[in-house]
């Protein structure tokens, strides 16, 4: 499933050199999983924390990406989609992953009222 998360970020510390606000990112998240206690075969196992991949630029201030990135050479458009995807995640990776949760949620909840509905 893929979640969406609109954000914005600054680039030059207290004087900002660049700043980008409404980025719409599109991302995935692997699912982690708790600490598992010892058991008869095992010692136990850490737990295995979220993470979040196959992360994507869709706008900025509602511009699509691929026509904001035109104003860049290819590989200038490739690092500036780089800094600003690490940043967001860097910066708001507890908000990404909270907006997957809801909207996870919110479909499950779809899915079994949908399933109720045709029971």
């Amino acid at each position: 499933m893929r979640y969406r998360l609109l954000a914005s970020v600054e680039f030059g510390g207290d004087t900002p050199t660049a700043v980008f606000d409404d980025v719409l990112v599109e991302y995935s998240v692997t699912w982690g999983a708790p600490e598992r206690g010892p058991s008869y075969a095992s010692g136990g196992q850490p737990a295995d924390p979220d993470e979040i991949s196959d992360a994507r630029i869709v706008s900025i201030d509602g511009t699509p990406w691929a026509n904001y990135a035109r104003d860049y050479t290819p590989i200038m458009a490739a690092h500036t989609a780089d800094a600003i995807l690490d940043a967001i995640v860097d910066t708001q990776f507890d908000a990404m992953i909270e907006a997957a949760q809801e909207a996870h949620a919110e479909a499950e909840s779809f899915r079994r009222e949908r399933a109720r509905e045709y029971a």
